[in-house]
């Protein structure tokens, strides 16, 4: 997922410019000490700050709300901020607890949006889905994730019997989640060729 992003991410920067990462060594961390220093050395020796964002970057859900705003909040405002998200979509939830959860998001989310010079996504459905949130198109930036240069192709046949299976298979990488857009690819499987 996110680590193979940044990899190909860091490397063309590097190849531009100079690059200092910053890992968040552990992101389960419930010690906002952690958080402070994370944005302290973020704000050194650079005139740009890149956050990757994604949801458990920084700890679950009910800690997000408190850390986000704390790096945000400490990171330098004379800097530009850009901050690629990785979870971006829908609230929609069900029951009390996902009510809950929805707006909580939603306040995150928002101070996010607020707090950065730039939103960098991967596809124009997150683009769209920002504009809907009230954000300014202009701040948006669309960069497609990367696909391998060289992949690597198998027999499908043999890969079939392999895993022991038969008829039409369709293979979708990455996490399954409603937001991936994986029910448009299932639904144009009528369109390929044999």
């Amino acid at each position: 997922g996110n680590a193979i992003y940044s990899k190909g991410l860091v490397k063309t920067l590097k190849s531009k410019v100079g690059v200092k990462i910053i890992e968040i060594k552990n992101p389960s961390s419930r010690n906002p000490l952690d958080f402070w220093r994370l944005a302290k050395s973020a704000n050194s020796g650079c005139d740009v700050i890149h956050v990757q964002h994604a949801y458990g970057l920084f700890g679950k859900l009910v800690f997000s709300g408190i850390y986000i705003p704390l790096f945000y909040t400490l990171l330098d405002k004379n800097k530009k901020i850009i901050t690629t998200l990785h979870d971006v979509g829908d609230y929609s939830t069900s029951g009390l607890s996902g009510f809950v959860r929805k707006y909580y998001r939603k306040m995150i989310d928002r101070f996010i949006f607020k707090n950065s010079d730039l939103l960098h996504v991967h596809t124009q459905e997150a683009a769209n889905w920002l504009v809907r949130q009230n954000v300014e198109r202009q701040k948006i930036r669309v960069n497609p994730l990367a696909i391998f240069e060289k992949p690597i192709f198998l027999d499908k046949n043999l890969c079939k019997k392999e895993l022991e299976l038969k008829g039409f298979v369709a293979l979708l990488l990455g996490f399954v989640h409603k937001n991936k857009g994986h029910d448009i690819a299932l639904e144009g499987i009528p369109f390929l060729d044999n």
